[in-house]
C-alpha cells in the first residue's frame, strides 16, 4: 500500500507510515523493518501452514490406499528397499534447506501450474478406476510436483523436483515389464559368468541362461539363472543409490548425469560377480554354499564393492575437471540487495527508474526492500526523488495486492481439483471388482492349487514321471514363490480371502495320450494349465504372446482353434487363440518351432483376446453388478510339431476332453450373476 512522508513540524526527521502484511506500522525517520509485504501469510503463522497442510492431507486421504499396498509391495525381497526411497528424498531436501529458504522468501505462485495440477488430478482418477497401482503412483507424485510449482513457483521447483520424482523409484516394477527386462539380464548374467570361470580353466557351457559345469569331482551340474537372480534388484537399487549419489555431489550437470548413468553397468557388473561366486560353490563340489542364506547374502554383499565403485566414478569424473574460481564475484550480485541498503542515493533519477526497472524483472515480486529503500533515500533539496518514490510504492502496492490475490485464487483452486480427485477416486468403487465364491464342489490347497483335476481325460492319463528334469514330478507341478508371484497367486489378497472361498488359484499338470507309443512323437505329451483370477484390477497377467516374447522366443505366427466345450451352462462352442513361436536362440542346436492354445472365460462366457478382459474389467458398471473374474485355459504339446494342421488337429482332441474337466471348477454366468444379485440386495 502506498505511503505518505510527512514532514515534522519542527524540521526534524520525518516520520513513514507503511502497510506490512495487513498491519500499520510507524517509525522514525523512515526506518522500517526489512520484512517482504505479505511476508507474515507467506513465511509463517497459520496461513502458511494451511497451505501445506490442507494439500497434503488431500492428497494422503486420496491415495492412502496405495501406501498400504506399498508396504505390502516392500516386503518382497526385490523391492525391500523401497523404504528408503523416501527417506533419503527428505534427506536431500534437508541438505538444500538453505537455498529453500532463500528461494522460498521471494516466492510467487505460478497459474499456469494449474495445467500440471488438473493433469495429475485426472491421471489419479483414471488410475483408481482402472485400478492400476502404478498409475496411481506416478500420478500421486505428478500432484506433488504439480502443487509445488502452483503454490511455490519456479525457484522452489528448481530445487525439489529431483527429490519429488525420485520417489518414483520405490515403485515396483509391473511384473510383464520386469519379465522383459530381466530376461535379457539373465543371459548376460549366465554368460559373464561362464567366461569369467572359463578364464580360469573351467568346464562350462552357456546355452541362453543356464550353465553345465563340470565339478573338480566330475560331477554335472546345470544351473539355471533364474528371473529372480537376473540383477533387477541390484540395477533398482543402485541406481536408486547413483542418482542420490549425484544430486548430493557438487558436480557440474554432466558429470551428475555420467554418474547415474554408471549405476547400471554397476549394477550389472556387481550381478554377474554375485552369480560367478554361486557358480564357482558348485565347480568345487561345495553347492550349499551357493543356495539359501548363503545365495542372499552374497546379493547383499554386492552392495559394498557398487558403492566402492561408484565412489571412485565420483571421484574421477572430479579429477577430469579443474575448478577455476571466479575473478570478478561482484559482478553476479543483484540490484534487490542495492536497493534495500540505500543505493538510490548516490544515483541520478535516471539511474533510480533504471534499477528498479531491473529489480523489478529479475526478482519477479514486488519487496519491501525497494520501497523502504525509495522512501529512505527519495527526497532532495528539489523533491524530485520523493514524487518518484511516491509513485513507485502506490505501483508496488497496487502489485502487491493483485499477487495476493492470484495466490489466493490459485490456492483456492488446487484445493478444489483435489477435492474434486477424491471424489473420482471414491466413485471408483463403481469399476472394482469384487471376488466371486468358488463353486460348490472345487477344492483349493492352503498353496492355492486346485486339488481336485481328474487324473484322465479320456485317453490322456496324468504322468508322474520327472520330464523336464527339475527333480519333482510332473502329474503336478506345484509352483515356486516367485513364479506364483509373477503369476499374482498367493499374495497377501489371496491369504485373506481363501477362508472365504473368493481367493486366486492354479493348477499346472502334464497329461500322456496313452495311444502313442512313439517316445519321439510331439503330441505324446501335453501340459494343461488353468489360473483363476477374481476381484483383481486390470492386469492380465501371463498371457503367452508377452510372456514368451520376455523369455527371448520369437513369435512366427498366430491364428485361431475352434473348440467344443460340452459343458452344460456354457456355449457349445468356442474359439482358441493359437501361438506359433521359435525357442529362444542356444536352447538347441537348430532352432524349434512350438505351439500353444489359450482361451479365456470371462464371467461365464468364452473370450479369445485377452485386451477385451482387461477392458471389461475396467469398465465401470452403472448397476453395481460388479463381482467378477476370469480364468485362463491353456495348453501346449511338449514337442515340436512340423505339421501345424495335424498340431490342431490333435490339439481339438486334447481339448474337447481337457476343457469340460476345467470348466467344472470355474463358475457360470448364472452363478456370477446370482452373486451380483445378492451384492446389491445388501448380500455378502
Amino acid at each position: 500500500m502506498a505511503t505518505e512522508p510527512k514532514d515534522n513540524a519542527a524540521g526534524g526527521t520525518p516520520k513513514q507510515t507503511t502497510l506490512e502484511g495487513g498491519t500499520k506500522k510507524t517509525t522514525p525517520g523512515g526506518a522500517t523493518k526489512s520484512t517482504a509485504i505479505g511476508d507474515a501469510t507467506c513465511r509463517g503463522g497459520w496461513s502458511f501452514w494451511l497451505k501445506i497442510i490442507l494439500p497434503a492431507g488431500l492428497l494422503a486421504g486420496i491415495n492412502y490406499r496405495q501406501f498400504g499396498l506399498l508396504a505390502e509391495d516392500w516386503q518382497d525381497p526385490n523391492w525391500s528397499y523401497g523404504w528408503l526411497i523416501p527417506v533419503l528424498s527428505l534427506y536431500m531436501l534437508y541438505v538444500r534447506r538453505r537455498e529453500l529458504l532463500t528461494a522460498s522468501a521471494g516466492r510467487r505462485v505460478w497459474p499456469w501450474g494449474l495445467v500440471l495440477v488438473a493433469a495429475g488430478c485426472a491421471a489419479q482418477v483414471f488410475g483408481y478406476w482402472i485400478q492400476n497401482p502404478l498409475t496411481c503412483r506416478l500420478s500421486m507424485v505428478l500432484l506433488i510436483f504439480s502443487l509445488v510449482l502452483s503454490l511455490a513457483g519456479p525457484a522452489v521447483t528448481r530445487l525439489v523436483w529431483l527429490p519429488i520424482w525420485y520417489l518414483a523409484l520405490a515403485f515396483p516394477i509391473p511384473s510383464i515389464y520386469y519379465s522383459r527386462l530381466a530376461g535379457p539380464l539373465q543371459d548376460l548374467a549366465a554368460q559373464g559368468a561362464g567366461a569369467f570361470l572359463g578364464i580360469f580353466g573351467a568346464q562350462i557351457d552357456v546355452a541362453a541362461s543356464t550353465l553345465s559345469i563340470v565339478t573338480i569331482s566330475g560331477a554335472a551340474q546345470t544351473l539355471t539363472v533364474e528371473e529372480a537372480c537376473a540383477g533387477m534388484r541390484m540395477l533398482t537399487a543402485f541406481l536408486a543409490l547413483s542418482v542420490a549419489m549425484a544430486y548430493l555431489a557438487d558436480r557440474r550437470g554432466w558429470q551428475k548425469i555420467t554418474l547415474v548413468l554408471l549405476g547400471i553397468p554397476v549394477a550389472i557388473v556387481c550381478n554377474v560377480i554375485r552369480v560367478t561366486i554361486t557358480c564357482f560353490m558348485f565347480l568345487i563340489d561345495r553347492p550349499e554354499m551357493g543356495r539359501g542364506f548363503m545365495h542372499e547374502f552374497a546379493g547383499y554383499l554386492m552392495l559394498v564393492p557398487a558403492f566402492l565403485l561408484l565412489w571412485l566414478a565420483d571421484k574421477l569424473l572430479r579429477g577430469l575437471v579443474v575448478e577455476v574460481e571466479e575473478e570478478d564475484q561482484e559482478k553476479k550480485k543483484t540490484d534487490v540487495p542495492m536497493l534495500a541498503h540505500g543505493a538510490l542515493e548516490n544515483h541520478t533519477i535516471s539511474d533510480a527508474d533504471e534499477l528498479v526497472r531491473r529489480s523489478l524483472c529479475e526478482a519477479g515480486t514486488p519487496t519491501a526492500h525497494l520501497q523502504q529503500a525509495d522512501l529512505r533515500h527519495g527526497q532532495d533539496a528539489h523533491g524530485t526523488h520523493g514524487r518518484y518514490a511516491r509513485a513507485t510504492a502506490d505501483g508496488l502496492a497496487r502489485r502487491s495486492r493483485s499477487a495476493r490475490a492470484t495466490a489466493k485464487i490459485t490456492f483456492a483452486a488446487a484445493i478444489v481439483m483435489l477435492c474434486a480427485t477424491a471424489a473420482g477416486a471414491n466413485l471408483s468403487r463403481w469399476t472394482q471388482r469384487l471376488p466371486v465364491v468358488w463353486p460348490a464342489g472345487v477344492v483349493v490347497r492352503d498353496d492355492f492349487s486346485l486339488a481336485n483335476m481328474p487324473g484322465r481325460l479320456g485317453p490322456f492319463v496324468q504322468v508322474d514321471s520327472d520330464l523336464t528334469g527339475d527333480g519333482r514330478p510332473d502329474g503336478e507341478i506345484i509352483l515356486s514363490r516367485g513364479d506364483m508371484e509373477l503369476l499374482g497367486i498367493g499374495g497377501g489378497r489371496d491369504r485373506d480371502r481363501y477362508a472365504a472361498r473368493q481367493s486366486n488359484w492354479y493348477s499346472c499338470r502334464i497329461y500322456r495320450d496313452e495311444r502313442v507309443t512313439d517316445p519321439a512323437s510331439p503330441f505324446r505329451y501335453w501340459r494343461l494349465e488353468i489360473y483363476y483370477y477374481t476381484g483383481i484390477g486390470d492386469q492380465v497377467p501371463h498371457v503367452p504372446e508377452r510372456c514368451l516374447a520376455a523369455a527371448g522366443s520369437r513369435i512366427t505366427g498366430s491364428g485361431s482353434l475352434p473348440v467344443s466345450l460340452n459343458r452344460p451352462g456354457w456355449p457349445d462352442r468356442a474359439e482358441m487363440r493359437k501361438i506359433i513361436y521359435v525357442e529362444p536362440p542356444g536352447k538347441s542346436l537348430l532352432p524349434r518351432t512350438f505351439v500353444q492354445y489359450y482361451m479365456f472365460s470371462l464371467n461365464g462366457r468364452p473370450e479369445q483376446a485377452w485386451e477385451k478382459v482387461r477392458l471389461e474389467i475396467l469398465m465401470p458398471s452403472l448397476d453395481l453388478a460388479r463381482r467378477c473374474y476370469f480364468a485362463k485355459m491353456q495348453f501346449a504339446p511338449l514337442g515340436s510339431p512340423a505339421d501345424q494342421s495335424r498340431a490342431d488337429e490333435k490339439a481339438a482332441e486334447f481339448a474337447g476332453h481337457a476343457l469340460p474337466a476345467a470348466l467344472a471348477n470355474l463358475p457360470t454366468g448364472m452363478d456370477v450373476e446370482t452373486q451380483n444379485k445378492a451384492s446389491r440386495d445388501g448380500g455378502n
